[in-house]
């Protein structure tokens, strides 16, 4: 499994929107769209990103929003953000 990145983690934090209350459950997922709106990242980096951050278990995919997929964090990946602030203090 390839490991995480800054930039992978930057698409983890954006899909966490605590402000908007998005990205926190199944029912209020967040889309690819609006994540590439928030970061100032390519989309091939962002799909790269939620593609590993899938596999690892950090987010999973929410309700479709129409016909677009939206992703949330999970208990996994909270845990992941709190042990990197943990870390940086």
């Amino acid at each position: 499994m390839k490991t995480l990145n800054n930039n992978t983690i930057k698409v983890l934090i954006k899909i966490r929107d605590k402000e908007n209350n998005l990205g926190l459950c199944q029912g209020r997922g967040i889309t690819k769209e609006e994540v590439l709106k928030r970061c100032d990242l390519s989309d091939s980096t962002v799909n790269r990103a939620i593609k590993l951050l899938l596999e690892y278990g950090y987010i999973k995919e929410g309700i479709k929003n129409i016909n677009k997929k939206t992703y949330y964090i999970t208990q996994n990946g909270i845990g992941m953000l709190k042990s990197i602030n943990k870390k940086t203090i």
